[in-house]
């Protein structure tokens, strides 16, 4: 929202910065969903080889 009438009124520094901040809080929250994800899977498949 912020991005469409930052390029309406002809100030594309604040959209730039409003899209690269923007981007930089969804990658860091995908990563760490993604980090997260990654050790409770590998504590699963250690716990599924222990069993055997």
């Amino acid at each position: 929202m912020v991005t469409a009438v930052s390029v309406c009124l002809e100030n594309v520094s604040v959209a730039t910065t409003a899209v690269g901040l923007t981007s930089g809080v969804v990658s860091k929250l995908f990563f760490n969903f993604c980090d997260h994800a990654n050790k409770r899977l590998d504590e699963t498949a250690k716990e599924l080889l222990e069993d055997d």
